[in-house]
């Protein structure tokens, strides 16, 4: 902007600061060239001295073509030319606004564009205000942390505020004597068992709780004064960089000047320029042709006949290339070619078509139709350049077929008209233009054809599997490069290593590369197994040859990043700025990287200096963990870089920062071996760190609230069936309650103590009587199995307003505790009275269970505090409400009973979900807790001389279950055919005849497995301890089971009887069933009470079965029996069902 500082005398002083504005411009990518230049000088003339909202709007309409760049524009502008303070502006500053050239009374002028020379200084002391503000918010965010801390602790010691209650009935009236229970009613089962704890609660000693931490912390505040006297003039880390200044965040490399042709030699394209034929055109010239006149003459009989010669014109070159064509190096080829043709003035030009060239597109959007062009097919060279795989797929369909036949027939009419295979021959091009009698060659026989020079056959070149020599070489000094490479760089490369490699070679690393352009983008894998090969044919005793290809190559990039860097810091100014900023940190960094191959050391140095940015630290990182040392070369993963040095090796200082950022990505591994070197001011906080630890850790102790602590801890199994929950009730007293659903023991406990828990898995009093009421804990099912279902309260209570000794109440709390809708039930008239007894716990523990009320039509409500779910339901048709608990799975009470009010759940039974595939229906079993096996008072039902027979089943134990999925029957001989065709049977029996390993493959097919034998009984015995899951009235069995005394010694179709209380038909009878344990007599022997999924699974001579078959007598099917057989027999009486894990558990 030489020329604008003329322009007037009072626009002198603001020019110099102008040429740094629009230099600014640029580098925000706004084109600004000669023609803005004269446009501003012009503009400057004729207004010398504008306002600066009208200078703003002068350069907006002179320089902002685009919208995209006028947020750049403002921003820089405000920089460059701030509004002077104190002043008002109110003219627009849109950039439409008609400022210039407009009448306007005369002002001061005000102050030019200038930046001031204190500007890095004022942003160096802006920087230091927003530190201090960064530290002042930290301090102030953690005393408000403190303060926030110290409210919630006192504010916690305060107990829980009262829930408010529900309104109660003061009208009560007394309750009405009992009434005494039918005969014929339905009982509730005597017991139900229950998880009970033996409670032991510990309080720690002071010593242990609180002198041991008070300990720790002054032996740290004496270490600190230690470390300090000693060490309190070292220093060993060297300083961060601190925050970078504004500017650019990252500057790629500048592209190379153009170097000339690389793919065509000069020889190459000096052919194809004079060697471009010429052809005679009708035109007639003035010279005179001597022979053709001559002849004519001798024709005439002797009369003069003049002839003329006729004009001869290069013929134009045609160059068309296939879209489809994604080659890089065919497009540079065309740019070295045309290029070269037209500097010599031959006529060019480029199109191109889609598949087959039926239709050219030129370069300037006119289109040719090669089938109707008739004049000018003489006067052209045609070129096309194509992979033949469009035509393949035209050649192979008969719609198109014609078109291809037509446009080929077309082509053998243009004397110079060639095709160029550019996939050389891989899609069989050249053989099916040969019945044409068109010529085909490869791109590089393309210069000899249009020198109309013999075209030599040309062997196919393809890109050897591997790279090997000094073209692997070339692609690994390529591959130090983190960006990727352009082709003119990769040929500079070259050229400084010395290697004697063809141009065209740069083709098959871009193969190797799967590059989708013209740039070098190595993968991961490939990258670190170039450099890993390079490093080794470069490395001697750990250290890089001096005159080795690697070393030369890392010369040639640390050149670059330099020269770049010493370029930007020459044309920075102040708004360009360059020094400390994110792109020069980032700069600094690649060549940190570099050097790190032979200086790590120092390198290392100076990349944990960058460490301090976060963005700059991400990148560290992020090419750390690529990179390790020479001895980790050889392990996984295959992207691992490995430098010629060895880790162990370097001083402790560089180790500990290499393991700081990363370096191998073994970081948790380096901090576990490393220690940080002596820092000062690092050690000394982490002692007073240690110390106020200690000191807390103390107070807390001696003053603190914390929960008890409840021991042991239990598996995930027991979560459904046991809980542990503790809610303060004062400064230092704690409720805690333990028990399972059913039964809870309610507890106090001091704070900080230590609560061991004994359980045992105990039968306890089912029907409490509470005056005219009752309270149930289970129906006809003492080991009833809960709901496992997602959302599923931890309790189901369940109040019933009717007489205990109506049948349909006590249906219908029968119903609800054996399908596992409630866990207790409170059935009388005056349950007011006793409800606290069925909820048990503090009403601020009862949030994650439920309330269910069935109440008469015309009852009012009245329920204590309740924190969790409450639901209600209004009606006398207590036996209505019965059926309709009768369904799969869960629903909301709402969904049950529509007139219901409030919240609330129920659940009909456990679902049902059919997998299509198979055509098996599996029947969810949550999990819990049973008895398994038997006792001897049980196999008292056998025969003396028989019972030694069963001792397998002893003894009985307590066995805990996960959730898991089961077949609602036998798999069918239809349900097996789906895994073997050929199988024989009828669809509805259960298939027999099959051997453990089949059973296996077949559940394995559809997902599933043989059940274990633990789930098989947890599922046969649905919550009952009888012999069958119906009782011990061996009579009753023949409505449940064929066996031996009604089925006529054959099996049965599938769900003729009746099912268990789970859903499970044939359960007992039928045919046996394959389980996936092996057997083993004594397999109950050593369990211990709180064993959960059991299987055995050693000594497999033999496998368990289970269940009884219809040949077989009613002590074998009882739920415990067990029998055995070979895993490869094949018995009429022998089936299986199929288990899978839960899809939804607990």
């Amino acid at each position: 902007m030489s020329a604008l500082a003329g322009s007037g005398k009072a626009m002198a002083e603001p020019i110099a600061s102008l040429d740094d504005f629009l230099a600014a411009l640029r580098h925000e990518g706004i084109p600004i060239g000669l023609r803005e230049h004269l446009w501003l000088q012009h503009a400057l003339q004729l207004a010398p001295s504008p306002e600066r909202l009208e200078l703003k709007a002068l350069l907006a309409c002179t320089l902002v073509k685009q919208e995209v760049h006028r947020e750049r524009f403002e921003a820089l502008f405000e920089i460059w030319h701030p509004p002077e303070p104190g002043i008002n502006e109110t003219a627009s500053e849109t950039p439409d606004s008609p400022l210039i050239g407009q009448t306007r009374q005369q002002t001061p002028a005000t102050p030019k564009p200038a930046i001031a020379a204190g500007y890095q200084a004022t942003v160096m002391s802006q920087t230091s205000v927003k530190r201090w503000r960064i530290s002042i918010c930290w301090m102030i965010g953690l005393v408000l942390l403190c303060l926030v801390g110290l409210g919630y602790m006192f504010y916690s010691q305060r107990p829980s505020p009262p829930v408010p209650a529900v309104k109660a009935r003061p009208d009560l009236p007394p309750p009405p004597p009992a009434k005494e229970i039918p005969p014929d009613a339905p009982q509730p089962a005597k017991q139900f068992w229950t998880w009970v704890p033996e409670i032991t609660i510990t309080t720690p000693s002071l010593w242990v709780s609180a002198g041991l931490p008070g300990t720790v912390a002054i032996l740290a505040l004496l270490g600190g004064a230690g470390l300090w006297r000693r060490y309190h003039r070292r220093t060993a880390m060297p300083p961060s960089l601190g925050p970078p200044v504004d500017g650019p965040s990252w500057l790629p490399l500048a592209p190379l000047d153009p170097i000339g042709p690389e793919f065509l030699s000069r020889d190459d394209l000096r052919m194809a320029v004079w060697g471009v034929e010429r052809f005679v055109s009708e035109d007639i010239t003035h010279r005179v042709d001597l022979s053709q006149t001559v002849t004519d003459t001798a024709r005439a009989g002797g009369l003069p006949v003049v002839r003329f010669e006729h004009a001869i014109y290069p013929r134009d070159v045609w160059l068309w290339c296939d879209e489809m064509v994604q080659d890089p190096v065919v497009n540079r080829v065309l740019n070295e070619l045309e290029q070269s043709l037209s500097q010599a003035g031959l006529p060019v030009r480029l199109g191109t078509f889609d598949d087959i060239p039926d239709r050219v597109c030129w370069d300037n959007g006119q289109e040719l139709s090669p089938l109707a062009l008739e004049g000018h097919r003489q006067s052209a060279v045609v070129v096309i350049l194509t992979d033949g795989h469009g035509m393949r797929l035209i050649a192979e369909s008969e719609l198109d077929q014609s078109t291809l036949d037509t446009v080929l027939l077309a082509f053998t009419e243009w004397p110079r008209l060639v095709f160029v295979d550019v996939s050389e021959g891989q899609h069989g091009l050249a053989g099916r233009l040969e019945p044409y009698g068109l010529e085909c060659i490869v791109l590089g026989q393309l210069p000899a054809f249009l020198g109309a020079s013999p075209v030599s056959p040309m062997s196919k070149h393809r890109a050897d599997a591997a790279l090997h020599g000094d073209l692997q070489v070339w692609a690994a000094a390529t591959a130090l490069s983190p960006e990727p490479v352009e082709a003119d760089r990769a040929f500079a490369l070259r050229d400084h290593l010395k290697l004697p490699l063809s141009s065209w070679l740069f083709h098959d690393l871009l193969v190797h590369a799967d590059s989708v352009d013209q740039r070098l983008d190595w993968p991961p894998d490939r990258r670190a197994a170039l450099l890993n090969w390079f490093t080794q044919c470069s490395t001697e005793h750990s250290r890089i040859g001096e005159n080795s290809h690697l070393a030369q190559a890392l010369d040639y990039w640390l050149q670059h990043y330099r020269s770049l860097d010493a370029e930007q810091s020459q044309s920075e100014n102040s708004l360009l700025p360059w020094r400390q900023t994110q792109a020069q940190r980032r700069l600094r960094m690649e060549i940190a990287l570099l050097e790190l191959w032979r200086k790590p050391v120092e390198a290392v140095k100076d990349l944990y200096q960058l460490y301090g940015n976060d963005e700059i630290a991400r990148g560290i990182r992020e090419r750390f963990r690529t990179l390790t040392d020479r001895d980790g070369g050889g392990s996984e993963p295959t992207e691992m870089i490995a430098l010629p040095w060895r880790e162990a090796e370097q001083p402790l200082t560089v180790r500990w920062m290499l393991a700081l950022m990363g370096f191998g990505g073994r970081e948790t591994a380096a901090a576990g071996r490393l220690q940080k070197p002596v820092g000062l001011s690092l050690v000394l906080g982490g002692c007073v760190g240690l110390a106020v630890v200690g000191f807390a850790l103390a107070s807390w102790h001696l003053f603190g609230l914390a929960e008890p602590v409840f021991r042991p801890m239990l598996p995930t199994a027991f979560e459904p069936v046991i809980i542990q929950a503790a809610h303060r009730t004062s400064v230092r007293t704690y409720d805690i309650a333990v028990g399972g659903p059913k039964h809870m023991v309610v507890q106090s406990a001091p704070a900080q103590s230590v609560v061991e828990l004994d359980w045992t898995w105990t039968p306890l009093d089912n029907i409490v009587k509470l005056g005219n009421s009752e309270l149930w804990r289970a129906g006809t099912l003492p080991q009833a199995i809960r709901g496992c279902e997602p959302g599923w309260p931890r309790r189901s209570l369940v109040v019933v307003e009717a007489e205990p000794s109506a049948l349909t109440a006590r249906e219908l709390a029968m119903a609800l505790l054996d399908r596992g809708s409630a866990d207790a039930v409170l059935l009388g008239m005056d349950w007011a009275a006793h409800q606290q007894r069925l909820i048990q716990l503090d009403p601020a523990m009862t949030a994650p269970d439920q309330l269910l009320l069935i109440l008469s039509a015309g009852a009012d409500q009245s329920v204590l505090t309740f924190q969790g779910a409450v639901g209600m339901v209004r009606t006398d048709d207590l036996q209505n409400l019965t059926d309709r608990l009768k369904f799969d799975g869960v629903k909301s009470l709402t969904e049950v009973w529509p007139q219901a009010e409030g919240e609330g759940r129920l659940r009909g039974g456990p679902e049902k979900k059919l997998d299509e595939a198979s055509g098996i229906t599996f029947v969810t079993v949550c999990g819990g807790t049973f008895r398994m096996g038997s006792t001897e008072e049980e196999l008292e039902i056998i025969e003396k001389q028989d019972r030694e027979l069963y001792r397998d089943e002893l003894p009985k134990h307590t066995v805990t279950m996960n959730a898991f999925e089961i077949g609602e029957t036998e798999v069918t001989n239809a349900q097996f055919r789906t895994w073997r065709a050929d199988h024989p049977g009828e669809d509805t029996l259960p298939v027999t005849e099959v051997i453990w390993n089949d059973a296996q493959a077949f559940c394995e097919s559809v997902g599933a497995a043989l059940p274990t034998e633990a789930q098989w009984e947890y599922a046969a015995r649905g919550g009952s301890v009888s012999h069958w899951s119906f009782g011990n009235d061996a009579a009753q069995l023949g409505t449940y089971a064929w066996f031996f005394e009604n089925s006529g010694d054959r099996a049965h179709p599938v769900k003729d009887k009746e099912p268990n209380p789970l859903g499970l038909y044939d359960m007992h009878g039928n045919v046996w069933e394959w389980v996936a344990d092996c057997y083993d007599p004594k397999a109950y022997t050593d369990r211990s009470e709180l064993i959960r999924d059991p299987q055995e699974t050693t000594t497999c001579g033999r496998r368990v079965l289970r269940g009884g078959s219809a040949w077989a007598v009613s002590r074998l099917l009882r739920s415990a029996s067990r029998d055995r057989d070979e895993p490869a027999d094949r018995n009429f009486d022998i089936g299986f069902r199929c288990a899978r894990r839960s899809r939804r558990q607990p």
